[in-house]
């Protein structure tokens, strides 16, 4: 499978069809339809006694480095929701490769996470094709990155926006992590997710994130 085609905007640019363009980041808001919406919030709700601290791949290890990043993987993943998840995440996948003007590439072995940030959670600057771990290092090299944002409400977190440094001359970009979101942007860009403060410290009020890479296959030789 071969995917799609970049045009790189200083402002805020609605895509006919797409999203909304902040520099190198695709934004897409109400994603998932209610229904889905519900069942997606639900399923991480019940993650609470499921989960392990979130790891990071440094230096050809894989290592929890909580200064660097904090933040709590669910084991499980979307389970059942997964196949529905990324069916609704590919339907727009050509559109958003061709108004972030990715070359088309060959798809291979797709990453999914599922993570939720408390309070005190962030990840420090980094790109995503120096931070694959395990298996999908050697399987893959990622290209494209999406997060989808969700929590349940009223809300019961502050921060933890997104933020996308540009290569070159440029200001940095901040996303807020709003309920319903997908980003999507390439996977070379440097970014941070900053600190977030959720005073209850309930695992239900976390700001929930499930994370994607999308790449080609590695070269074995």
């Amino acid at each position: 499978m071969v995917l799609g085609r970049v045009v790189t905007k200083t402002a805020p640019c609605k895509v006919a069809g797409v999203g909304t363009l902040h520099r190198d980041c695709l934004v897409f808001d109400d994603f998932l339809d209610p229904g889905l919406h519900r069942a997606l919030l639900s399923h991480a709700l019940d993650q609470a006694a499921a989960i392990e601290p979130a790891r990071v791949y440094q230096a050809a290890q894989s290592k929890v480095d909580r200064r660097f990043r904090a933040a709590e993987l669910c084991v499980e993943g979307l389970g059942p929701l997964q196949g529905v998840f990324m069916e609704r995440v590919m339907a727009l996948f050509d559109e958003a490769i061709g108004a972030l003007g990715i070359p088309g590439f060959p798809l291979g072995p797709i990453e999914i996470e599922l993570v939720a940030h408390n309070d005190g959670a962030r990840f420090g600057l980094h790109i995503d094709t120096t931070t694959q771990d395990g298996l999908a290092a050697r399987e893959s090299n990622r290209i494209l990155s999406l997060v989808y944002y969700f929590h349940r409400r009223p809300k019961g977190f502050n921060g933890g926006e997104m933020e996308l440094s540009p290569i070159g001359a440029g200001q940095p970009v901040r996303i807020e992590p709003r309920d319903n979101r997908l980003i999507a942007f390439p996977s070379y860009i440097p970014h941070q997710v900053h600190e977030v403060s959720c005073p209850s410290r309930e695992f239900a009020d976390s700001r929930f994130a499930v994370n994607i890479w999308l790449g080609r296959p590695r070269r074995r030789g």
